[in-house]
């Protein structure tokens, strides 16, 4: 296999970027989601899943067939070929734990084998991750594979996941990975470890703890996830006090202040596990509802007149009254070059035939 090198996680995203509102439409979706499953081993406090409103409004909850799989990467290739280009990255997960699909190896594989994406991505809490399933992940390719790590302190782990994962054991997990692929003489995937901004020495704790594992260790800022009653960053760090104090971080780290055009519907796709179709990976609800794949190819949901619609009032009103966009801090960390306030509607279409 070839040897590759591949960028730090938290800096592929900002390589090679294009000006959106010089490229807007575009063909073919830059980034294009494959949820396994929307079901998760860990109840996270912080999450949708471990809310009554995500049991109540999240599902069907299932893993994704594989008969639904091969028809949504038949519609990739066909649309790919259409366009003569490559998705630029797919993931492999959404709103569930993505290692909870007995397939998921067999996934990669074909999409891989496939060569319909320059880059693959999966997002895992690593709990599943087993030396068999490491080694399928190295042989198959995958790019990038990144860690979420929720705590280093047992206790704490127990607490925020509401799962007897320790961190020792995922820890053990992704060690088993970073070495196989090594004595492999590889460097993919890129294997990124990231837990949520502790506010105390529990930074510098996991840093230290996935040094020599990981290619890259980094904090990541947390945010308020969009329609959910109940105050994710609350619940997280165990008080409003502390929830408060974490989203103003947010804000301050922001690049915008004030609400913006999201670039997600001109940009991105997400197949949820039962084949709706969704703008964003963050809607576990469904509040974006583009159709279902398995009745309309990628292609036509791409070119609809409901993502029209959707793109149409993004640039209006930029999300402040829909049920989702409303609340959804997203777009505040956009890049630059991802701005698309000034997008003229006039440039925008669809395709008739999609509809029919």
């Amino acid at each position: 296999m070839e040897k590759k090198t591949l960028l730090p996680f938290s800096v592929a995203y900002q390589s090679d970027r294009i000006r959106l509102i010089d490229k807007v439409p575009l063909n073919i979706p830059l980034c294009v989601s494959i949820e396994p499953t929307n079901i998760c081993n860990f109840k996270c406090l912080m999450c949708w899943q471990s809310t009554d409103e995500y049991k109540k409004n999240g599902g069907p909850f299932q893993n994704m067939e594989l008969t639904l799989f091969y028809k949504i990467l038949q519609d990739i290739k066909d649309f790919c070929e259409l366009k003569n280009a490559k998705i630029k990255l797919i993931k492999l997960y959404s709103t569930g734990e993505p290692l909870l699909n007995p397939h998921i190896d067999e996934m990669l594989r074909e999409i891989k084998a496939a060569n319909i994406s320059h880059q693959v991505e999966i997002t895992t809490n690593a709990a599943l991750l087993t030396p068999e399933l490491s080694r399928s992940i190295v042989t198959y390719g995958l790019d990038y594979l990144r860690a979420s790590i929720y705590s280093v302190n047992t206790d704490n782990q127990k607490r925020i996941t509401q799962s007897n994962v320790t961190p020792k054991q995922i820890q053990d997990n992704i060690a088993y990975l970073r070495n196989y692929r090594d004595k492999k003489g590889l460097n993919k995937p890129y294997i990124s470890a990231k837990i949520m901004d502790t506010h105390c020495e529990e930074n510098d704790i996991f840093k230290k703890m996935y040094k020599n594992i990981t290619d890259e260790q980094y904090i990541d800022i947390p945010w308020i996830l969009p329609k959910l009653k109940e105050n994710a960053l609350d619940r997280l760090y165990g008080d409003k006090i502390k929830g408060t104090i974490a989203q103003e971080t947010y804000i301050q780290s922001a690049a915008y202040k004030k609400r913006k055009v999201c670039r997600y519907p001109f940009t991105h796709m997400t197949i949820r596990s039962n084949g709706d179709v969704v703008v964003c990976c963050t809607d576990w609800a469904r509040d974006t509802l583009l159709g279902n794949i398995k009745y309309k190819s990628l292609e036509q949901i791409w070119n609809s007149k409901e993502l029209y619609d959707f793109r149409v009032m993004q640039l209006k009103n930029k999300g402040c009254n829909h049920v989702l966009c409303g609340t959804c801090e997203i777009p505040l960390k956009d890049s630059r070059e991802d701005n698309l306030d000034s997008l003229p509607i006039e440039r925008l279409h669809y395709d008739d035939k999609s509809v029919k």
